[in-house]
């Protein structure tokens, strides 16, 4: 086995992270041939390598270009990260639990602060729309990624989470109103 060093650990646990949506440090030391404790002379804790391990898939990001209005960038940045999300949920939780954030994701911020200034917002509604816009995308890539695990579930059978008005129709309203749509009625907001 080569010697143990962070880059090798990282190259260790991006699948592990990619397949259980976290990472164990027994698991990973046990993948290295190596004590749990031999990875802590490399990392203080799971933190430490989970912010490498986010900050290495951020590296896959690209955001798209900004386009001219404002509500069409947003919707079309919102979109980007939604789908990037959905591909890697593991990231989800982290985010939102804000443990963890790459330099590469404070675009997104920068994008919709931008966006709501452009529209005429001032700073204190900008931030709002932004923490907004932010929350949205996690909650709806939750769900997202969440109906593509769980593919033939019926979202009707959960009686109990689905308001009773609702009950019988929730499978047609929510096939009909996916990320593009809330997204979009979202960014209208600046529109307001």
């Amino acid at each position: 086995m080569p010697r143990l060093t962070r880059p090798l650990i990282l190259r260790h646990a991006l699948p592990m992270v990619d397949a259980d949506g976290d990472v164990s440090m027994r698991k990973l030391a046990s993948s290295l041939s190596v004590t749990p404790m031999a990875l802590y002379r490399h990392y203080p804790g799971k933190d430490a390598l989970l912010a490498d391990i986010v900050e290495e898939k951020s590296r896959e990001l690209d955001l798209p270009e900004p386009l001219e209005d404002p509500v069409a960038d947003t919707v079309q940045t919102a979109l980007y990260l939604h789908d990037f999300l959905v591909e890697r949920p593991w990231m989800i939780r982290l985010i939102a639990t804000a443990r963890l954030a790459s330099p590469r994701g404070f675009a997104f911020a920068r994008r919709f602060l931008d966006a709501a200034g452009r529209a005429g917002r001032g700073e204190a509604e900008a931030f709002v729309f932004y923490r907004t816009v932010f929350a949205t995308i996690l909650g709806l890539a939750t769900i997202t990624a969440r109906k593509n695990a769980e593919a033939d579930a019926d979202p009707a059978e959960a009686t109990d989470a689905v308001p009773a008005q609702l009950a019988t129709r929730w499978g047609e309203l929510d096939r009909a109103t996916g990320p593009v749509e809330v997204l979009t009625t979202v960014a209208e907001i600046l529109r307001g």
